[in-house]
């Protein structure tokens, strides 16, 4: 144990000094694994009922366009009801929706339409849950340590995304496809019982003044982040990823099924290469996001527009699995990146009403990213509709460097 303080970063150490953050970080873990167990499934079963890319697309579109309507009430119930509170009760709904998912496969119900109908619930639920998430790490750590427990948290994810594809081919194996949303209503389970005995500290509870009405902070809440120099340019850059890039994911079946001819397994190879660059990009945000902080969401769309041609014109699994990881690097330092900068110069009374239109602009940018690819893709091919977000993403990066070189982006 001695020698893994070697290898181990001075920052993550001391994060994890803290006891309650070890403690939500255990259960928190445990949901990611389950997400992405859960994730593998629903892209499995919708690419076998379908054989589309359009209904790829779509079922992307159902989970995320509910965030569009509900994510901005999210945000401001965020700085109103307790986060623990809220976060609990927003677990235990996604834990009932994996779980009619189980029985629906198990029963021989579950139908193109019912799978919408279950993801678009999922997309409702967490249009709540993501905004009161948000606030967990800066409820447990001091403030200089914000951007560091991000990065863990986004390792955390990355590990899952690597780990639960693979996990998942051995329980389909084993128990069906079933098998994968009761996997993942276990790990909210464990989270339920880690968050009953976390104590946030009270300045972190909300601070809003409740007899504002929800609509003014919403409204409040939209005009203090569009006014914030860095709050806003990070909103820009995370919706360029998503609506023009981030699909590729939604499209991997088709990849794995159509061009490399490899079906479930290549599917799961695909998304777990990414797991390995995403995780080795919050390794890489861990260390360095507070001195190159907002130049660095920028500079990640210059490599998603490099990574994603590459990928694109890759003949075999194992180059596609290559600059999958690539890409998973280049879409952390995007999201990720845009969300540090968003939680280390925030104001604490905005601080879930700005993530809240984080989420909107990446669950939103996804949402319309994903069905608009997906019916171009099916309309004239795969490989030229990303060649060309390719090519968007690659000079809109070079836009954004120069508008940030030259403009005063300090915190207001």
């Amino acid at each position: 144990m001695y020698f893994l303080r070697f290898l181990i970063p001075s920052e993550i150490r001391s994060v994890f000094q803290n006891h309650s953050y070890r403690h939500y970080f255990s259960g928190y873990s445990a949901t990611l694994l389950g997400n992405w167990i859960q994730r593998t499934g629903i892209g499995l079963i919708a690419w076998d009922l379908t054989r589309s890319e359009f209904f790829l697309g779509l079922v992307a579109f159902c989970e995320l366009i509910p965030t569009l309507f509900f994510g901005p009430i999210g945000g401001a119930i965020g700085d109103r009801v307790p986060t623990k509170q809220l976060i609990t009760y927003t677990q235990f709904l996604l834990m009932l929706q994996s779980i009619l998912l189980a029985i629906s496969v198990y029963t021989g119900f579950l139908t193109p339409g019912l799978l919408l109908v279950l993801v678009f619930l999922q997309g409702i639920i967490l249009s709540f849950a993501q905004p009161a998430g948000a606030l967990m790490s800066p409820a447990l750590v001091d403030k200089n340590q914000i951007p560091t427990a991000i990065a863990i948290s986004t390792m955390a994810f990355n590990i899952s995304r690597f780990l639960g594809p693979l996990i998942a081919i051995i329980i389909v194996l084993w128990v069906g496809v079933g098998g994968l949303f009761l996997a993942n209503s276990l790990g909210f389970v464990w989270y339920l019982w880690c968050l009953r005995r976390l104590r946030l500290r009270a300045e972190h509870d909300p601070v809003s003044e409740k007899s504002t009405s929800l609509w003014q902070q919403i409204k409040d809440g939209l005009s203090y982040s569009l006014k914030h120099a860095q709050i806003s340019v990070s909103l820009l850059i995370v919706l360029l990823g998503t609506l023009f890039a981030r699909p590729v994911i939604d499209m991997f079946p088709a990849f794995a099924d159509k061009i490399f001819d490899h079906g479930a397994r290549g599917f799961s190879w695909l998304l777990a290469s990414m797991g390995i660059g995403a995780f080795l990009a919050g390794l890489f945000l861990s260390q360095f996001s507070k001195k190159y902080m907002l130049y660095i969401p920028a500079i990640s769309l210059l490599f998603i527009g490099i990574s994603l041609c590459c990928f694109i014109a890759s003949p075999f699994l194992w180059l596609g699995c290559i600059f999958s990881s690539f890409l998973g690097f280049s879409f952390v330092m995007n999201g990720i990146g845009c969300l540090m900068v968003i939680q280390s110069t925030v104001r604490p009374d905005m601080r879930s009403r700005a993530v809240s239109l984080y989420y909107l602009s990446f669950r939103g940018g996804l949402a319309a990213g994903g069905a608009l690819l997906g019916l171009l893709s099916e309309q004239f091919g795969l490989k030229p509709v990303f060649i060309a977000t390719a090519i968007i993403c690659f000079f809109a990066s070079l836009a954004l460097i120069k508008k940030i070189s030259g403009r005063d982006l300090r915190s207001k």
